[in-house]
């Protein structure tokens, strides 16, 4: 998917959402690729809580059952390419 991140602005994506489910998602485990025009703070949101995975143009993650979040602290707008795989653990 691509899509646009404004300066200070971030995007959060949930593999239930992803994969558009409901219910609990402890039986997804997801990897994510990014590449964006301006540097990103990548980080993994589970159960409210963030934790920073690190800062760049690219980056790629193991997640389970976390959200990830991409957030441009730059002062110009990132145009950002993400590419993911959700699967069940089931």
């Amino acid at each position: 998917m691509a899509f646009g991140v404004g300066p200070g602005d971030s995007r959060l994506f949930d593999p239930v959402a992803l994969v558009q489910g409901t219910g609990p998602c402890g039986s997804l485990a997801w990897v994510a690729t990014w590449r964006a025009t301006e540097p990103l703070t990548s980080a993994f949101v589970q159960q409210g809580t963030r934790t920073e995975i690190g800062r760049g143009r690219w980056g790629s993650a193991s997640l389970g059952c976390s959200s990830l979040e991409l957030r441009s602290d730059g002062a110009a707008a990132a145009d950002v390419e993400l590419v993911y795989t959700i699967a069940s653990t089931r």
